[in-house]
């Protein structure tokens, strides 16, 4: 099942996930992907919650007058920014029918955002010890942070399309202090066409996590 949430604040996708995931444990659905933009938030996931006041690089209430929450979440990872013009992509996977393996969950997530840049004509690789999709050394086009229970995967990988890449000035993305965002915009130097970029990611990321839906149908939350 695919479920394209539009553009939502981050607590109601949250919701669907969790929703999902139960879901799926009860095996009421198949393994499932959600694919949606966010209302500007920034997030921190488990590694980066000592960190927090020391990766924000402004005031919370410079982050006021924009209407930015920073919310802590149970993902992976450190801190990160979603808002419009990002796409982000949460897969409901049962991992025990596929090796009970969240590293290689992880790498696939990586490969099927490769896929999809390749596709468009964007170099991009993994740096070692370092997670996510690199478009150079020290720029980031891609971020990964997952989350499991019971083996059913959640939380999942954000693509840097049309996305104001001002935001990321309020933060240290990932906390590193060696690393700056950048977009597949920026990369091309112009603006892509969101839903097609959407529909590809959907596409590279059932066949790398084996999510059978041949007919990539687009539905309504918790249909």
């Amino acid at each position: 099942m695919i479920v394209d949430l539009g553009i939502v604040d981050y607590e109601r996708a949250y919701a669907v996930q969790r929703d999902l995931v139960v879901r799926r444990r009860l095996k009421e659905v198949e393994d499932s992907l959600i694919v949606v933009e966010h209302n500007a938030v920034i997030t921190v996931g488990r590694s980066g919650r000592k960190r927090v006041r020391e990766n924000l690089l402004v005031e919370e209430g410079v982050l006021g007058e924009y209407g930015i929450k920073v919310l802590e979440v149970d993902r992976g990872g450190d801190i990160t920014l979603h808002a419009p013009g990002q796409i982000v992509a949460y897969p409901i996977v049962d991992l025990k029918t596929k090796g009970k393996d969240l590293h290689r969950h992880l790498r696939n997530l990586e490969k099927a955002v490769m896929e999809c840049l390749r596709h468009f004509g964007i170099p991009s690789f993994r740096v070692p010890q370092r997670t996510g999709v690199w478009y150079a050394e020290d720029r980031k086009i891609a971020s990964v942070g997952i989350a499991a229970t019971d083996w059913i995967t959640y939380h999942g990988v954000s693509l840097n399309v049309n996305i104001d890449l001002e935001y990321f000035t309020m933060i240290k993305l990932c906390g590193y202090r060696d690393v700056k965002a950048t977009s597949m915009k920026e990369v091309l130097r112009k603006g892509l066409d969101i839903e097609e970029v959407k529909g590809r990611v959907v596409k590279d990321l059932c066949r790398a996590l084996d999510i059978v839906d041949a007919d990539y149908e687009y539905l309504s939350p918790l249909a």
